[in-house]
């Protein structure tokens, strides 16, 4: 019996229809890369399809041939879609962007050429069944001029031929869920594929092209691998190489709790095999206590802490949930983020403070950490009351430190902090604070660098004080030794006016006021003389009879406030002059 023309139409139209309706899946999950080439697949065949029912329903010969333009689109549409949905489900998404530049080429080229052969008539002309512009005999209808067609059958073949090839390599590779996802994904196409052998090369001897039948026969295989094993609402299989290489565990599970997909930091910290696919989540996540674990995987729940234990050492972990896609029906990602170090400094940070408590209540000195990561900075309530900032209110950042220092200071501290980073060395800095309603006052801060693994620095911590009150001791002492620099110096300038030479000493015989006359006595100045010993200015002084008696009695001047008698003066006086001229300081 053989079919009419129409109902063979009609078939290949609702195989059209049926592919376009096959693209809702790839619309709902947009952003999972395979769904760009599924998108492409199920496009070009709707349109193979659509263009073949086409020729028939139409009889002119120009608008035959306008279907014969979008079956050679569609069909090449079809074989790129197919080729790049193995691409992207076999995470070999480097190779899509530049095989895309020169397939999209050829196609361009091939369709500019045969939407203009009506002027060139270059790549077909009308065959012995079109007369007076009606096809008569649809088989006979175009004949092309050159070798492009068996080309561009030969490229659509390759590209089915390579997409086919790496899904049956990688089913091979895989296990549990994604080896089913391979194993229908590459079965889908052989019905099609077989089906458009047939036609091309008239191996079996009917009237109609066959290619819509074999359509139909890979739909429920497409409907298995969409629908049952889930190929484009699970695992985005495209990342599976960045989830690979996370710090952070990731498993995927799907609307029943099932384990889905695991990378290798998950496998490796829960001890799972090969075969984890499918595997409970409560079996998979074994070491974690109930509570945390029904927690973890409630996707309204807020991050939840667990402890593990790794090779014999507690592992802390920040577990926090995230539904695939806009429903939690289709599965949730669980992520778990390894949190020791935080932990580590956090427990580090609480002994220092305990430590530190004590001692540092009564002297006003707070407790600061700076992550040079992150750029958080932690303070205690103290540091922030020595800022002018009430308890919490401390925004947690370098600005919230530097907006309280006088830019004068904050120069200099900012390069002792560049230092420090660069040599390990410690950290002190004194500087001014000014808190917004509060007098200013001097903090000293000292801290030391931490180092990560790598030995590059982490974070400095550290203490800072209010050292206000010796700073200001520290003025007045100025003060007071400038004061009595210009007493001294007024001094000066009035015993200057005094012709005879005139001293002054301390017990320890050093000189410490002296005129000009009498710095000239021995050839110096006031300021050469001020500051030196008797011995220091006069080697032979102790060779002086009873200079020991004239030393003494010194010392009873300095100490009482007794002063020589005339008699004593002259006396002293002539005892000198004998020994030398050097001592007339003496009179």
């Amino acid at each position: 019996m053989v079919i009419d023309a129409q109902t063979v139409g009609g078939l290949q139209l609702v195989a059209g229809v049926l592919a376009l309706a096959l693209l809702k899946p790839a619309v709902n999950n947009i952003d999972t890369p395979g769904s760009k080439g599924y998108a492409l697949l199920t496009v070009g065949t709707a349109l193979w399809m659509v263009s073949l029912a086409w020729a028939n329903f139409v009889t002119n010969y120009t608008l035959v041939t306008f279907g014969y333009h979008l079956l050679v689109l569609g069909t090449e549409l079809a074989a790129v879609g197919w080729l790049f949905l193995a691409l992207f489900t076999t995470n070999r998404t480097n190779l899509v962007r530049h095989t895309a530049v020169v397939i999209g080429a050829g196609i361009v080229l091939l369709q500019l050429l045969l939407w203009t052969n009506p002027l060139h008539s270059f790549m077909y002309q009308p065959g012995p069944g079109v007369v007076g512009g009606v096809v008569r005999n649809k088989n006979q209808a175009i004949v092309g001029t050159v070798t492009w067609w068996w080309l561009h059958v030969a490229a659509s073949y390759l590209l089915v031929i390579a997409g086919e090839a790496l899904l049956v390599w990688e089913r091979f590779r895989s296990t549990g869920i994604r080896r089913k996802q391979f194993s229908w994904l590459s079965l889908t196409f052989v019905p099609l594929f077989a089906a458009s052998v047939v036609s091309t090369f008239g191996l079996v001897d009917v009237p109609y092209n066959v290619s819509s039948f074999g359509f139909l026969l890979a739909l429920p295989f497409l409907a298995v691998g969409l629908f049952r094993t889930k190929l484009l609402d699970i695992v985005p299989v495209a990342r599976r190489t960045a989830m690979a290489e996370l710090n952070a565990a990731v498993v995927t599970l799907d609307e029943q709790d099932r384990v889905v997909d695991a990378n290798r930091r998950a496998r490796e910290l829960f001890d799972s095999g090969r075969d984890y696919v499918g595997t409970d989540a409560r079996e998979f996540f074994g070491s974690v206590r109930d509570d945390v674990f029904y927690r973890a995987i409630d996707s309204d729940s807020a991050d939840t802490e667990l402890t593990v234990s790794v090779e014999g050492q507690q592992r802390h972990f920040s577990i926090s949930t995230a539904p695939v896609g806009e429903q939690t029906t289709q599965g949730r990602v669980v992520l778990l983020y390894d949190i020791t170090s935080q932990k580590q400094r956090e427990e580090k940070f609480k002994e220092l403070n305990t430590r530190l408590e004590l001692a540092l209540e009564e002297t006003e000195t707070g407790v600061w950490e700076w992550n040079l990561n992150t750029g958080e900075l932690v303070w205690d309530e103290t540091s922030e009351r020595l800022f002018g900032y009430d308890a919490g209110e401390f925004p947690g950042d370098f600005a919230g430190f530097s907006d309280r220092i006088p830019e004068a200071d904050l120069q200099r501290v900012e390069e002792q902090i560049d230092h420090v980073i660069e040599t390990g060395d410690q950290y002190r800095a004194e500087f001014r604070v000014q808190p917004p309603t509060e007098d200013q006052r001097w903090i000293q801060a000292r801290g030391i660098v931490e180092y990560d693994g790598d030995g590059k620095p982490e974070q400095l911590l550290g203490i800072q004080t209010d050292i206000t009150e010796r700073k200001e001791r520290e003025e007045e002492l100025r003060e007071r030794e400038q004061e009595i620099e210009r007493a001294h110096e007024q001094l000066r300038q009035i015993i200057d006016l005094v012709p005879d030479p005139l001293f002054v000493k301390n017990l320890d015989d050093e000189v410490l006021l002296s005129n000009e006359s009498n710095a000239a006595l021995h050839g110096m100045t006031a300021e050469e003389l001020e500051g030196q010993r008797e011995f220091e200015i006069e080697p032979n002084v102790k060779n002086i009879e009873n200079f020991d008696q004239y030393r003494q009695r010194e010392k009873e001047v300095i100490e009482t406030g007794y002063v020589f008698t005339p008699r004593m003066q002259q006396r002293v006086r002539s005892e000198l002059v004998k020994s030398s001229r050097c001592f007339e300081r003496f009179a």
